[in-house]
């Protein structure tokens, strides 16, 4: 009795559905570990309610607020950390305490709304848990 032998085919780089090529590249998870390669989503969940509140801020205020999560929404992880306006920055030099609610070893970032405002918080994978919204840099304090 012979055996015979598989023969294995290359797998084409393309595949038809409906008519059209996807390229097989499109099928393929990313890996579970960088979340950089997707856009930010904004959480108000972590959202201090003592200090530095929104609702606080002027109509321009707020439109230039949302102007800039729209901007940053349609960018990349990967690119915003490139981004002026982007930073990390030493909790120690807050003129408050971060709230109790956070923890001390996550890294706390901020984004420029504007030449004033900030928004302060961390990054958990693709989400940016807002904690603050300073409008004045009271947060931060410029020299």
């Amino acid at each position: 009795m012979s055996r015979k032998k598989k023969i294995r085919h290359a797998e084409p780089p393309e595949i038809k559905i409906g008519g059209k090529r996807i390229s097989r590249k499109a099928f393929e998870a990313e890996e579970e570990g960088s979340t950089d390669h997707l856009p930010p989503v904004f959480s108000f969940a972590e959202t201090c309610p003592n200090h530095f509140q929104l609702y606080k801020w002027t109509s321009e205020e707020l439109k230039h607020l949302i102007d800039a999560l729209r901007r940053y929404s349609k960018m990349r992880w990967q690119e915003i950390r490139k981004t002026k306006g982007f930073n990390s920055v030493d909790p120690s030099t807050f003129s408050v305490p971060l709230p109790n609610y956070i923890s001390p070893d996550v890294a706390i970032l901020e984004f420029r709304v504007n030449h004033k405002a900030r928004i302060f918080g961390y990054r958990s994978r693709q989400v940016f848990n807002i904690i603050w919204f300073d409008r004045n840099h009271e947060v931060y304090p410029m020299s």
